[in-house]
C-alpha cells in the first residue's frame, strides 16, 4: 500500500493500524512518508524509529551475495566507497555550473530554474569530482585504496572523472544493484559529497558507528 506522504496521526490510526490489526503485516511500497514535521509527539517519532531499526532489513540474497563481494575486497584490502552525487538530476537541481562548459551549463539550466550562484555561496552544491579528489587528498587517502562509486551515471564522467582516476588509478563504479548499499554500509571508509537519504540511512544504521573505522 502506498502511504501518503505528510500524514499525521489520525491517518495511521485511522487507515494503517485498521489495515495492520486485520493483515498483521502491513507492506509498505515506499518508506519516505515522514513523520518528523508533521506535528507527531517526539515519542511517537522515537518509536517510528526504533521499529524501523528493527523491521528493515536487505533481502536474504541481497545480503548473501554483499557479503560475498565484500569479504574478496576484504582479500585485497581496505576499501572505500565514494557516493559521488554528481549525476546530471542532482547537478540540474541543485542549479551548480562549476566546471562546466557552455553546452552543459545549457543543458542543465533546462532542468532547472534557480539561482546557482546563491546556491554556491550557501554551500548547498555537492561537491563536484575533482573537488572531491582534492579533498581526499587533503585528507591523506592512501592512493592505492580500493575506491568504489556509490552512485548512478556520473554526468559527463569522461572528463569530470580525471581527477579522481589519476588519484586513485584502482577505482571502480559499483555494478547498479541491491547490494551497493550493504557495501557502503561495511567498507571500511564511507565519503558522502552530499549529505541527503542515502548517506543519511547508512549513518543512521544501529551498527554502523561501531564498525566503521571513518565515516565523511
Amino acid at each position: 500500500m502506498p502511504p501518503i506522504s505528510w500524514s499525521n496521526m489520525t491517518y495511521y490510526y485511522e487507515t494503517i493500524l485498521p489495515r495492520t490489526q486485520t493483515y498483521e503485516v502491513a507492506h509498505f511500497t515506499k518508506t519516505d512518508s515522514r513523520l518528523a514535521n508533521n506535528g507527531i509527539p517526539h515519542e511517537v517519532h522515537k518509536l517510528c524509529c526504533r521499529l524501523n531499526y528493527k523491521a528493515l532489513r536487505f533481502a536474504s540474497p541481497i545480503e548473501e551475495m554483499g557479503k560475498k563481494i565484500f569479504n574478496m575486497l576484504r582479500e585485497k584490502g581496505p576499501s572505500l566507497v565514494l557516493h559521488l552525487r554528481y549525476e546530471m538530476d542532482m547537478v540540474a537541481f541543485f542549479g551548480c555550473n562549476e566546471g562546466c562548459n557552455a553546452e552543459e551549463i545549457e543543458d542543465l539550466t533546462k532542468m532547472r530554474g534557480r539561482d546557482r550562484l546563491l546556491k554556491r555561496k550557501d554551500g548547498l552544491c555537492p561537491l563536484t569530482p575533482e573537488e572531491t579528489a582534492l579533498t581526499l587528498l587533503a585528507l591523506d587517502t592512501d592512493g592505492n585504496i580500493q575506491v568504489y562509486i556509490g552512485a548512478g551515471d556520473i554526468y559527463k564522467a569522461e572528463k569530470r572523472m580525471r581527477s579522481l582516476n589519476c588519484a586513485f588509478p584502482t577505482l571502480e563504479p559499483f555494478k547498479p544493484d541491491g547490494s551497493i548499499g550493504l557495501l557502503c554500509l561495511e567498507s571500511d571508509v564511507f565519503v558522502q559529497t552530499y549529505g541527503e537519504n542515502t548517506a543519511n540511512l547508512l549513518k543512521d544504521t544501529e551498527d554502523t558507528w561501531a564498525s566503521r573505522k571513518q565515516f565523511f
